[in-house]
């Protein structure tokens, strides 16, 4: 099946909105067996865990820090990966990852507000911005995703309503 840039969009951004909705895992044993079932895929293209490295354990494509070393620390789901303002992670060329149908899955939390006139990127697949496979964005106003192909947005809800509000993914709600 082959999907157009759109369709294409509006299809990972139900699956963006719906792995929003992710439970953290409460113990290292889940985390650890959440990790068993993922590698256990023998469909899986890279796993990057971000737990003391930035290695990919399919060890395709490890990770590189940009703009400064980034620090690990402990979350309540497990480890995580914190950059600082200007850092960001690079995981070098990758084509074993252009495929014409995918799905991206990954837990996050923002550590500071997002500027008025920007919406942080949190995960890409892109050289350039005329290079772009897609970008996951959360809105500037931390409400929603934007789904980016390089040449048009979609803006996705996440199914449960509004990032925003009492559930905010703002800095210290918990979030991911």
């Amino acid at each position: 099946m082959s999907l157009s840039r759109r369709q294409f969009l509006t299809t990972t951004g139900a699956t963006v909105a719906a792995a929003a909705t992710t439970a953290l895992f409460a113990s290292s044993e889940d985390r650890d067996r959440y990790a068993d079932a993922v590698l256990a895929d023998q469909n899986l293209l890279a796993y990057w865990r971000m737990e003391d490295d930035l290695d990919d354990a399919r060890g395709r494509a490890p990770g590189t820090a940009q703009g400064g070393v980034p620090r690990f620390v402990q979350r309540s789901g497990g480890q995580a990966v914190t950059l600082a303002q200007g850092q960001f992670l690079t995981m070098g060329p990758t084509p074993h990852l252009d495929v014409p149908i995918s799905t991206i899955e990954l837990f996050f939390q923002l550590t500071a507000t997002p500027s008025k006139s920007h919406n942080p990127c949190i995960i890409a697949k892109r050289s350039t911005r005329d290079d772009c496979r897609f970008s996951v964005h959360v809105h500037r106003d931390v409400s929603h995703f934007v789904l980016w192909n390089g040449l048009y947005p979609v803006h996705v809800e996440p199914l449960d309503g509004p990032l925003g509000g009492s559930r905010s993914i703002a800095p210290g709600s918990g979030r991911r």
